[in-house]
Formats: C-alpha cells, structure tokens, sequence
C-alpha cells in the first residue's frame, strides 16, 4: 500500500483504523487505490492484531476516485479471552439404558379343531 496509509489505534476495548488514500494524479502517477474491509483485516493480521467483530465501517469502500471518499474509518471489537470467575462444575450424567424391546406374540394361526 504505497499510496495509502492506515492508522490503527486501540481505545476502550476498541480497535479504530483510519484509512486515508493518496490523490490521484497523472504525474507523479498514483494510479487508483481501493481499500476495502478485508484489506484492512489482513493488514491487521499482518500487524499482529487480534481482533474481533467489526462495528462500523465506512458506507463506500475508500478510494481516490473522488476526494469526498478518500477517507474512511473501521471500527473493530477488541478480542479478549473469556475467563470465568467461578469454576465450571460438571456433573456426570447417568448412563441411559436402552429400554428392553417388547415382544409381541401372536395366537396361533391355526385353528385348532376341538372334535374328536
């Protein structure tokens, strides 16, 4: 990113990173740059930045094609470890038993003569 800059700072649990891009120009050439949400992410991570969700973004990707979108603001959840204040318990669970499968029984098929 040579005609773009990004500042990253770290407020309140908040990572903000301000992007700002050079104007375009034909001599010296500064050819168009588009910065967008997953170029910042990996400059974070390039950085060693732990982030987290983002908040906020910028409503158009900055750009040098107008002035008025040159520059734009991230806003990142800082990522913190969960630590519990109290330890989990856990408790162990009965073995569940399959129930017994019923048989069924039928009468006989056959009728059975009762004459002799």
């Amino acid at each position: 990113m040579d005609h773009a800059k990004l500042i990253v700072e770290e407020k309140n649990n908040k990572i903000y990173v301000k992007a700002v891009v050079a104007q375009q120009r034909d001599y010296p050439l500064v050819p168009i740059v588009i910065i967008t949400t997953e170029e910042v992410k990996k400059y974070l991570q390039q950085n060693n930045i732990d982030f987290g969700l983002c908040t906020q973004t910028p409503k158009v990707s900055v750009h040098n094609k107008r002035d008025h979108h040159r520059e734009g603001m991230w806003v990142f959840e800082k990522k913190v470890l969960d630590k519990s204040v109290k330890p989990a318990i856990i408790k162990k669970e009965k073995e569940v038993r399959p129930t017994p499968k019923k048989r069924r029984t039928r009468s006989s098929t056959k009728k059975v003569s009762t004459e002799d």
